[in-house]
This record gives C-alpha cells, structure tokens and sequence, in this order.
C-alpha cells in the first residue's frame, strides 16, 4: 500500500473508505468539501513552513446512511510535518445523538471504514431507542409532507374566528407563551403579571 502523504491521497483514502462520495446528497457537496480542504491544507502548510514546526487543522463531514435517514457527524484532525512534508490523519471524531466515538489510528491507512463506525454508533444508540433515528425520519416525513395529497386537512387552517375558545384544548387556552396549561398554572408570578393587563 502507498504511502499517504498529499491532501489529493486522504481525499482518495476517504472515498475508498466510504465517508466521502455515496454518502453525499449532491455532487456539488463533495466538491465544496474537497475545495475547502485543500484550502485548509495550504494554509496550514504555510504556516509550518513559516513557523518550522508541526501544525494541524480539523475538517468536520456530515454523512448519511441508511437510506439518508441517518446523520453522522464526522471530525478528521490532521497534522503536516514541515520536515517529512507530509500529511497524516491525527484523529476521527464521530458522533451520532448521544453516541460518540474518537479514533486515533496509528497511521493515515488504517483509518476505520465508514460503514464500521455507523454500525458501531448506531448499536450505541439502540439503548436509547433509537431517538435520533425517528427523530429524523419525523423531520424528513414533515419537510416531504404535501398538504394536497392529505385526506384529512390539518384542523390549524381552518377559520376558528367564530369558534368559542372554551372548546378548545387546555393547552391552546394558555396567552400567546406555546407552554402546556400545566406548566403554566405552576408559574405565579407570570400568572399574576397576565392577569394585570
């Protein structure tokens, strides 16, 4: 296996190993990405140029798997070595709702697989039953939602101008704060100041 040395090597490295490329909504993502680290690596390689001594720079990915319904946040740490005039990957930091994961691997080529960190946060997050997991796909299925395909229309678009406030639910009787009437009754100063006006 070669060596790894030049930001062109990682950026090859990282689609083999699956972080960049499929995991990418658009083509112009992976563009921009691989622009700005490049740009990254410029700068800090001047700068070790300049100051002869190691400096690292961070570069954070957002990747998806499973059908894009899951989101992993990816931070690579690297390090160029003014003597060698090399690049190396110091550390992979992942992260997943609650589960996270840091990786220092002892050089750039044994950079874990994508697919073996998402299987690794994912059984980490399946204690929490998979909040993130159906968090996102809410938020997908809301951002998706066509209100012309629905049978039922939503109740919050019809005219409640004629509509007695009494037959509303306690929760939509609280003054303009979006807070549950529960809560709200446990606050008194702020009852009291309501009240004033």
């Amino acid at each position: 296996m070669q060596t790894i040395k030049t930001p062109e090597d990682h950026i090859q490295l990282l689609l083999e190993k699956g972080y960049l490329g499929q995991n990418q909504k658009n083509d112009w993502q992976l563009g921009y990405w691989c622009r700005e680290f490049t740009q990254q690596y410029d700068i800090c390689r001047a700068q070790a140029l300049e100051n002869n001594r190691q400096t690292r720079f961070m570069m954070k990915l957002i990747a998806r798997f499973n059908e894009q319904l899951i989101t992993i946040n990816f931070t690579f740490r690297y390090k160029y070595d003014p003597v060698s005039d090399s690049l190396a990957l110091a550390s992979l930091y992942a992260a997943f709702g609650p589960a996270r994961k840091t990786y220092y691997p002892p050089r750039s080529e044994d950079l874990v697989p994508a697919n073996a960190v998402y299987e690794l946060l994912s059984r980490a997050d399946s204690l929490h039953d998979n909040k993130t997991f159906f968090r996102n796909l809410k938020t997908q299925f809301e951002s998706q939602r066509d209100p012309d395909n629905d049978y039922s229309p939503d109740t919050a678009f019809q005219d409640r101008s004629k509509q007695d406030l009494t037959d509303l639910p306690p929760r939509c009787r609280t003054p303009s704060f979006n807070i549950p009437s529960e809560i709200f009754r446990q606050l008194p100063n702020l009852n009291h100041k309501i009240k004033r006006r």
